[in-house]
């Protein structure tokens, strides 16, 4: 499928499945624009009251931020933990929970 350059909510979770398979609702990404912390999820526009969108490239530098670099081993996983995202340290302070 070919992505528009700006997605709708909808399509942004259909996106970040597919694409990174990161499973988000679009009530999860309501909670990160209330949630008043820039960081935690991707970046959007707002287009009117009622409508907005997430810029496909911010999308992707998001997703990619949150699954941080592959690891070969889960002893070099373990070695990385200082340059975990912020928000996966936060996942594995809450014990994996979403």
């Amino acid at each position: 499928m070919s992505w528009p350059a700006n997605l709708t909510p909808d399509q942004l979770v259909a996106y970040l499945a597919t694409t990174y398979g990161i499973a988000r609702s679009k009530r999860t990404l309501a909670n990160y624009r209330a949630g008043g912390r820039p960081t935690a999820g991707p970046a959007y526009h707002r287009i009117s009251q009622t409508e907005l969108v997430y810029p496909r490239a911010g999308a992707d530098a998001w997703a990619r931020e949150l699954l941080g670099l592959p690891a070969a081993s889960t002893a070099e996983e373990r070695g990385r933990g200082a340059d975990l995202p912020d928000m996966a340290k936060a996942l594995a302070a809450k014990g994996g929970q979403q």
